[in-house]
């Protein structure tokens, strides 16, 4: 079922739709929280420090990339660019062939939403508050809709590995000559 092909836009939407607002409002949610039990506080470290609950606002993308550009730039490059890039996943996303790709782009795009409803209500920053790992190996601090960008990744990989080969393609040459 998850594998076939999505037959139609109506079925497509009613799945998509549920699933982005679920997403904004799990974010968003998750966000505010946040920022009304932890900020000024400290880590909090879980599970022998494998979850760290910590606030943070990040001004750059993944990482704090690009935190240290002027305020214009990162309004360009993490606001309208993001909404242009967010413009041509919905167009992937109603492209989707499948239910795994439907899937993968619903969870970019929600995340992506997530983020840049923060980006505008925040002066260009967005809420971050959790970090996991074992031992050494640990994340930068992330947030639900980074959570579900990666999640989205993972899942149009394995779309894509799940998708049978596309045929090849003969050329009208070929054709002719064959």
């Amino acid at each position: 079922m998850y594998r076939g092909r999505v037959s139609s836009v109506r079925g497509r939407w009613l799945v998509v739709i549920p699933l982005l607002l679920l997403m904004v409002a799990c974010d968003q949610t998750s966000k505010r929280l946040a920022a009304e039990l932890l900020e000024g506080l400290g880590p909090h470290p879980y599970m022998g420090g494998s979850v760290v609950f910590l606030y943070a606002e990040n001004s750059g993308a993944f990482l704090g990339l690009g935190a240290r550009l002027t305020d214009a730039a990162r309004f360009w490059l993490f606001t309208v660019g993001v909404s242009a890039m967010l413009l041509v996943f919905l167009i992937k996303l109603h492209r989707a062939e499948s239910w795994l790709e439907l899937a993968g782009w619903s969870l970019i795009v929600g995340g992506g939403l997530g983020n840049l409803i923060d980006r505008v209500l925040r002066e260009g920053r967005v809420i971050d508050f959790l970090r996991v790992g074992v031992g050494e190996l640990k994340t930068g601090i992330f947030n639900f809709a980074d959570a579900a960008i990666v999640a989205g990744l993972v899942v149009l990989l394995v779309a894509s590995l799940a998708s049978p080969p596309a045929p090849p393609r003969v050329s009208r040459a070929s054709r002719e000559n064959g």
